[in-house]
């Protein structure tokens, strides 16, 4: 049940969805807050191997393509 609530929580920060800071604030050093930032951040793990913002050998961007000037 409470493995359910943390997936449910590390999608809606993979969504893109921002809580308010205070309540960030409040949830700080929590598995809650750690399961949204992870989510948030695009880190995952297959196997015993993490990945995210630092594998850099299939980067994409996420949400929309960005162009360099």
């Amino acid at each position: 049940m409470y493995r359910a609530i943390l997936h449910s929580i590390y999608l809606q920060g993979y969504k893109g969805r921002l809580y308010p800071r205070f309540l960030r604030y409040f949830l700080r050093k929590t598995r809650l807050h750690q399961s949204w930032l992870a989510g948030y951040m695009g880190i995952y793990k297959e196997g015993s191997t993490r990945f995210g913002v630092c594998d850099r050998a299939n980067f994409r961007y996420r949400h929309h393509q960005r162009r360099l000037v």
